[in-house]
């Protein structure tokens, strides 16, 4: 009996539906890929972003993705931008409303992916 090797999977982001207005972010995430049966499939990947706030209730954010294979060179393999929306005041009804818009496309034009969802967010709240 061959057991599978093991492959690590990247968690999804959480999406909260809040947005501070005036707020910047910074991001980076790099990512090593490595097969340990031969050398030729190593491969980086970094993903930098910027963000901000203009709006009590808009955030939007650029990423930019950068992978890397040693001996063939590297390049910008995608570009997104991420655009949140807040509906409601945090705590206003008994669940905070949001929105997602995302658009994910490679250095030529090609469209990758494109994510629209509603954020919803509970917070709870004890009574004594």
């Amino acid at each position: 009996m061959n057991a599978a090797p093991a492959q690590a999977v990247e968690p999804d982001t959480i999406y909260r539906p809040r947005v501070e207005q005036g707020e910047w972010e910074l991001e980076y995430k790099g990512r090593y890929f490595y097969d340990r049966d031969s050398d030729e499939h190593r491969q980086t990947q970094s993903k930098f972003a910027l963000g901000y706030g203009p709006t009590s209730y808009w955030w939007t954010e650029l990423y930019a993705e950068y992978e890397h294979t040693p001996g063939s060179g590297g390049g910008w393999s995608a570009f997104e931008w991420e655009n949140r929306f807040q509906f409601t005041e945090p705590g206003q009804y008994w669940v905070d409303v949001g929105a997602l818009v995302e658009l994910e496309r490679t250095p030529s034009g090609y469209c990758k992916e494109v994510r629209a969802g509603l954020l919803l967010e509970r917070t709870s709240t004890r009574r004594r």
